[in-house]
């Protein structure tokens, strides 16, 4: 369904579920977003760690993609310092916490990521069903005694490979974005539907969006072979629909934070949120 101007009856219809699109894309075009900074910015690949120096401790970052097997991630754990972190999927759920010496061998702590509908299970390894093809890690390194130079060095110990990979070393290749720029601010206009698409066509479609998609997926996408008149009314309502999505967001969680500061009780959140919604109106 592809508007052709403002005045068509579509016109309407289209922008709305635009917007639909982008509250519910919101996550995976931030993913989208972050891991484009991760290759344009930080210069690096599948699997690299990222890392900065903040507070005192290291942080570092990587993305990783299942969609041709499982990976293996090792954390130390018999090192000088504490490397612990999370891994989250595509959607930003969280995944697994990783690191720790309750799950290693004493040195070192295995995990198998295994891609969307695998059920794998391996001696030695704690195995990470993912729901998408699409990841990410966040670690840190801390310990009070240690320089960051130190804890840089620790931070060595961490590696991601292939599982067919694990009997072959490697060194972990670490990017030092201290001093660089990582710019993770997802788009405000047609271009966020074209992220979007690019994250769907990656993913395996879940039964829970498929309601979704088959009503509001052509608003992600724009035709390459449409007219160019046609083309630029399809993304002035792209753009207008991204920046009332972004409204949508942002009025829904400044209602939600004030309401939270009155009854300082988080236990509430629910309730709050369907009554914001139920407001609102379809």
């Amino acid at each position: 369904m592809e508007p052709v101007a403002a005045s068509d009856p579509t016109a309407h219809l289209f922008e709305r579920r635009a917007v639909d699109a982008a509250v519910w894309g919101m996550p995976l075009v931030r993913y989208h977003t972050m891991r484009a900074a991760y290759f344009r910015d930080g210069g690096a690949s599948y699997n690299d760690l990222l890392y900065w120096s903040k507070d005192a401790q290291i942080h570092a970052l990587f993305f990783v993609n299942v969609a041709t097997g499982p990976l293996v991630l090792e954390i130390p754990t018999g090192c000088r310092s504490s490397v612990r972190g999370v891994l989250v999927d595509a959607w930003h759920r969280p995944m697994r916490d990783v690191g720790g010496e309750d799950e290693s061998d004493g040195e070192v702590a295995r995990y198998l990521l295994l891609p969307p509908g695998f059920k794998y299970t391996m001696a030695g390894f704690l195995s990470v069903p993912s729901a998408t093809n699409n990841g990410d890690g966040v670690l840190r390194a801390a310990a009070a005694a240690l320089t960051e130079r130190e804890l840089i060095d620790d931070l060595r110990g961490v590696r991601v490979c292939a599982l067919g990979d694990i009997c072959h070393p490697s060194r972990t290749h670490l990017i030092d974005l201290t001093h660089g720029t990582f710019d993770i601010d997802p788009p405000r206009d047609s271009r966020f539907y074209i992220a979007l698409a690019h994250m769907i066509a990656e993913e395996l479609a879940c039964d829970r969006d498929m309601a979704f998609l088959n009503g509001s997926r052509p608003s992600s996408q724009i035709a390459a072979d449409t007219r160019a008149a046609q083309r630029a009314e399809i993304e002035r309502l792209l753009d207008r629909a991204i920046l009332r999505a972004h409204f949508r967001l942002d009025h829904g969680l400044r209602a939600i934070a004030f309401a939270q500061r009155c009854t300082r009780s988080w236990r509430c959140l629910v309730e709050q949120v369907v009554a914001l919604v139920g407001r609102r109106g379809p």
